[in-house]
């Protein structure tokens, strides 16, 4: 079935403690935060230093996050009613990045159509767009997906395609800090 309105295609939960339990860890320990970098739609690669990002493969968190977002993705697929990825179409999560927004930080607008989570081994487009908010005790730093504040709290977790039609940004932090995960399916 496909549905009216590009909004109807955006999941917006609250994920359990089997997430929360894995991405509180990254609270807990000495993290060496990078230089969110990027490739723009020209291939060339771009820098921001007022995000700082770390890898899950960089930490000492196991694989079982997969585990928990792929249920997620399956819940994702019954919103909308797609049968044909309802018992898993898609086979591939990214791994997931840890974003951390210090005060006066943001994230420019832009879309997920992203080439650099492929090296030449690994080849795709992403599919589905997801990110986690691991906490709520900063103010600013609203996400805004087609220009409409998404209204997170902690433990909210959005899942969206990643195309043209879904422009997104992080507003600037005014005070604390933001944490939030990302990955893409494909």
């Amino acid at each position: 079935m496909i549905k009216d309105k590009i909004s109807d295609y955006i999941f917006h939960t609250t994920f359990d403690s089997s997430v929360t339990n894995i991405t509180d860890k990254i609270f807990g320990i000495d993290i060496n935060w990078q230089t969110h970098e990027w490739q723009d739609n020209w291939g060339e690669y771009v820098s921001s230093d007022n995000v700082k990002v770390v890898w899950r493969s960089q930490l000492d968190i196991g694989s079982e996050i997969f585990d928990v977002l792929e249920k997620y993705i399956k819940k994702y697929f019954s919103y909308i009613d797609n049968d044909q990825f309802k018992d898993g179409g898609l086979r591939n999560i990214s791994d997931i990045r840890f974003n951390k927004y210090n005060s006066n930080s943001l994230m420019k607008p832009h879309i997920d159509h992203i080439r650099n989570l492929f090296d030449g081994e690994q080849k795709g487009i992403p599919i589905l767009s997801m990110v986690g908010l691991l906490n709520d005790d900063f103010i600013g730093g609203e996400f805004l997906l087609c220009g409409n504040d998404m209204k997170l709290k902690k433990n909210s977790l959005l899942i969206w395609p990643s195309n043209f039609m879904y422009p997104h940004e992080v507003m600037p932090i005014k005070e604390g800090t933001r944490y939030s995960f990302v990955a893409w399916c494909w």
